[in-house]
């Protein structure tokens, strides 16, 4: 199967909107992984600060991410050059519903750091859990922006 990661056009983000229960706005941004004419995974970046991107992610099959993972961390926390459109910032956010019990084993593998809990801030029962990852604690691209060595083949 050919795997194709690219820019998302913006009439896929109702994909990701409807999995990752978000609202889009013109300021949202995605990459996704498709074959053919179905998505596999989309990355989403909105929520821009000068230092930070809140990002979502949504996958039809959890091998899917292995396509998308190294070029949504690099397009976050890579510097713009003539190569790669990054955007440089030092911190990714992502919140994860304290009931979606396969995302947060995710995160928490990918290795996005809990730092808050909105306890009730969904529903009844429901939190919503706040995570981040620091740049210098990115084991899924090195310091010089170069793929780790066990995702470059």
């Amino acid at each position: 199967m050919t795997v194709i990661v690219r820019p998302a056009p913006p009439e896929h983000f109702a994909w990701l909107a409807e999995r990752a229960h978000i609202v889009v706005n013109e300021n949202f941004r995605a990459m996704e992984a498709i074959s053919g004419y179905r998505i596999l995974a989309m990355v989403g970046f909105d929520g821009w600060t000068p230092a930070s991107v809140m990002l979502h992610i949504a996958l039809s099959h959890p091998a899917a991410l292995r396509h998308v993972l190294v070029p949504a961390f690099r397009l976050a926390f890579d510097p713009p050059n003539a190569v790669v459109p990054g955007c440089g910032k030092r911190l990714i956010n992502l919140t994860v519903l304290s009931s979606n019990t396969r995302s947060l084993a995710l995160v928490r593998a990918l290795g996005f750091r809990e730092t808050h809990r909105i306890r009730g801030g969904w529903s009844k029962g429901v939190d919503i859990v706040l995570f981040e990852m620091r740049r210098r604690d990115c084991r899924w691209v090195n310091q010089d922006g170069q793929q780790e060595e066990s995702w470059a083949a």
